[in-house]
Order: C-alpha cells, then structure tokens, then sequence
C-alpha cells in the first residue's frame, strides 16, 4: 500500500523545469527550422525566377543531354567509332532536325497567314448569327473582342517564339555538347570528390535512365499523336490538316493542358469552314480527336510507357501549372522531367522520402507493397540488411 502512495505521489508532481526548458528548446528549433525551409524555398524560386534567362538554356541543354546520350551510346557501340565523334555526330543531327522543324513550322505559318482574314471575318459572322442565343454578358464580350487582329496577335507572336528560339537553340546545342564530354568523366570526378560517390552515382544514373526513357518515348507517342491527328483531319476535308497534325505533336509535350490546346485551332477552322451551311465535318472532327486523345493516351500511352516515372498527375499538373508561371511555355515544356528528377532526389534522400512519396502515383501501396523506392534505394537497403545479419551470424569480426 505504501508503495501504491509513493507512485500515485511521483505521478502527482509537476514536471521539472529543466524537462520543460527542453521542451521548449526542441519546439523553438523545429520552428527555427520549418521557417528557415520556407524562407530558403522562396529565396530559391525567386533565384530561378530572376535567372530564367541564363537557367532556361541550361535546362533543355540537360533535357536535351538526356535524349542523345543513348544515341551516343549506340554509335560507340554499334558503329565502332570514337565516343567524341559520336558526340560530334549526335549533335550535328539534332541540329540538323531543329533547323527541319524550324523552317517547316515558318513555312507553315506562311500558308496560314494568308487566309487567316478570311477565316476572321467568316467567325465574326458566325458569332453574330449567335448572339441571339448567348447571354448579354457573353455578347458584350464577344463583340469586345477583335479577333482579327487579336489573333493575328497571337500568329505574329508564334513566329517571333519561332526566331527567338533558334537564337537561342544555338547556345543549348553548344552546352548540350559540352555536357556530353563532360558525362564520359562524371563517375571519376564523383569518387575522387566525394566519400559516398556511390550514392551519388547510383542516384544519378537512376534520373538520366528513368528521364530519358520517358523522353524518347513520350517523342514516339507524340509523333504517332500528330500522324493520327493529322491523317483523320485530312480525311474529313479540315484545311491545314498537316498544321493541327503538327501542332497536336508539339503540345503533346505538355501533359493535360497541350491535348486540349491542340483541339481548339481545327475544331474552330472546322466550324467556320463549313458552318452555317452544315455543322456534321465539325462534330467528325470533334469525335476523330476525343478518339485519338483517348486511345493513345488512356490505352497506348500507358502501356508503351509503363510505371518508368511513377508520378502522380497531380503532382504533374501543379508542377505544369508552376513552371509555366515561373517560366512560360519552355518551363511547361520542362516540368515533368523535372519532377521526375526532383522524385528520385527525393526517395534517396532519408529525410525527404516523405516528399517522394507524395509525388508518386501510390500505384505499389495500392498493390499492398511497399512505397515507391526506386531501384538505388532498394538495393542500399538490402545492402545493409545483409551486412547486419553478416555481424549477427559472425560478432567477432
């Protein structure tokens, strides 16, 4: 009974000050360090925000890096030459198809430019045939806006997109090659600099591998997108069919938003094509591309691209949404890749696994299994599950 007393008094007495000085010491330091972390994120957005010009062409040398490594890789291998002219080779031709897909872009702008007045004035009568039909609201709105020269607007700023970025691709293909001779000594350079290069290297190796799958693929994907869309407009009768088709293969690079971007300019050459007279080649045109989108990218693309990137879409729409804030259409062009990077930072990192996670598709915890942990994860793991069951089975050693 005296023992029950004594414990029911030492539960009764308040805490020391010393354990509540700690308290408060380990509190104020978690709250030193989540406001240094945001202080620090908005340091570094602004950085990047500021730097867009300089970083902008660093980030598609990268990207760009990524997609002719395997090409440099194949010429080495299969072609027996030296990996410098390989890099040499590899670079020419990526050159070679910019200037192809430049020139045929202003070539196509130059037919549209054209015609584009008459499309304008057989819109403008069509909306006005309309506006019986629409809110006041939607009206005043509609004849605010000029589309003649709103549009041609936006025409003449494609074309000035065009000639400010083959100025600029020059700088990116100097850098992507660059790069390429740099990659051949990256390994050295990380285990003379660093005593957990093999981290380091294994982390590494997984972005280029995972990122550049996805690049080639995704390039595959959307040049069957444009084909597809190109070869169904053409059989409806769409002026500009090769156009769209071009346009669908560009905007396919960005996720959710470019597939949508891509419909708007034939659905509306469809409607002012053939309307008022009938509407059936613009509901033909609007089923083709619902078709196409659907099957390539709810069958075709998951298939071909599997779980490689294993992100959430999500996370790659409020990553497409950031980027084209931070840096307009080249950083909407940018974003998945670099979330993707960003992901395996982050499931090799022990502290910011959580993050990863979070940016996964959660398709493995769906399954029952374990979180997305990429293969450099898994294989340290086990790695060091083998070694304490080596000290276990031999303690003396």
């Amino acid at each position: 009974m005296k023992q029950d007393a004594n414990n029911e008094t030492a539960v009764a007495q308040p805490p020391r000050a010393g354990t509540a000085r700690g308290g408060l010491q380990i509190a104020w330091g978690g709250w030193m360090a989540a406001a240094t972390g945001i202080v620090s994120l908005v340091l570094a957005v602004a950085a990047l925000k500021s730097l867009g010009t300089v970083l902008k062409p660093l980030a598609f040398a990268w990207v760009l890096m990524l997609v002719l490594a395997p090409m440099v890789k194949a010429c080495v291998r299969w072609l027996r030459i030296p990996e410098t002219l390989a890099i040499v080779l590899s670079v020419l031709i990526a050159v070679y198809a910019c200037f192809e897909i430049g020139a045929f872009i202003n070539s196509l702008i130059a037919t549209f430019v054209p015609k584009y007045g008459e499309y304008a004035d057989k819109l403008q009568a069509l909306l006005k045939g309309m506006y019986s039909s629409l809110h006041p609201q939607a009206v005043a709105m509609l004849r605010e806006f000029d589309w003649q020269s709103g549009l041609s607007k936006r025409v003449l700023s494609l074309s000035g997109m065009v000639i400010s970025a083959s100025s600029t691709s020059v700088m990116v293909f100097i850098i992507t090659a660059f790069l390429l001779i740099e990659r051949r000594d990256f390994g050295l350079k990380v285990a003379s600099a660093f005593a957990d290069s093999r981290r380091i290297l294994e982390v590494v190796g997984s972005i280029s591998t995972q990122v550049s799958r996805y690049l080639i693929l995704q390039c595959v994907i959307s040049a069957a997108t444009g084909v597809a869309t190109w070869l169904a407009l053409w059989a409806i009768g769409i002026d500009f069919s090769v156009t769209w088709g071009f346009l669908a293969f560009l905007l396919n690079f960005i996720p959710t938003i470019g597939s949508i971007l891509a419909a708007i300019p034939p659905l509306l050459i469809a409607l002012v094509q053939y309307a008022p007279e009938t509407y059936i080649p613009f509901f033909e045109a609007l089923a083709s591309i619902l078709a196409i989108q659907m099957l390539i990218g709810n069958v075709i693309s998951p298939r071909v691209m599997g779980n490689h990137l294993n992100l959430s879409p999500v996370a790659i729409l409020v990553s497409l949404l950031f980027w084209n804030w931070l840096w307009g259409v080249p950083g909407a062009l940018l974003a998945t890749p670099v979330t993707a990077a960003l992901k395996i930072v982050c499931d090799n990192i022990e502290v910011l696994r959580p993050v990863g996670i979070l940016l996964g598709s959660g398709r493995p915890l769906r399954r029952g299994g374990a979180p997305d942990v990429p293969d450099a994860a898994r294989r340290r793991r086990s790695h060091r599950r083998r070694q304490m069951r080596n000290r276990q089975q031999n303690p003396n050693q």
